[in-house]
């Protein structure tokens, strides 16, 4: 199917396609690992969308972890700080 067949079945045909950018953000909260993407797709460039996952700084307490995975943990500790995904995992 053309991707302009594709993308028109998906917003409802009628022949009516966005003629502006279009990014569009989706996350998967999982019980235990959550991962955020996003696909970006102009309409005047006739190429396909394009979708990537989102890396995510997760402060830890020997530095920034740099990760598409986050995992699904946060650690609020006494003196305010708060850690998430990697910092919190290695806490618990």
């Amino acid at each position: 199917m053309p991707l302009q067949s594709l993308i028109e079945s998906l917003i409802g045909g009628g022949g009516i396609l966005p003629s502006r950018p279009i990014r569009a953000v989706g996350i998967d909260l999982g019980t235990t690992k959550c991962v955020a993407a996003e696909v970006i797709w102009n309409p005047a460039s006739g190429e396909a969308p394009a979708a990537r996952c989102i890396e995510v700084d997760q402060p830890t307490m020997e530095g920034t972890c740099t990760d598409v995975v986050v995992p699904s943990v946060v650690v609020v500790m006494v003196n305010g700080r708060t850690l998430i995904g990697q910092g919190a995992r290695t806490l618990s």
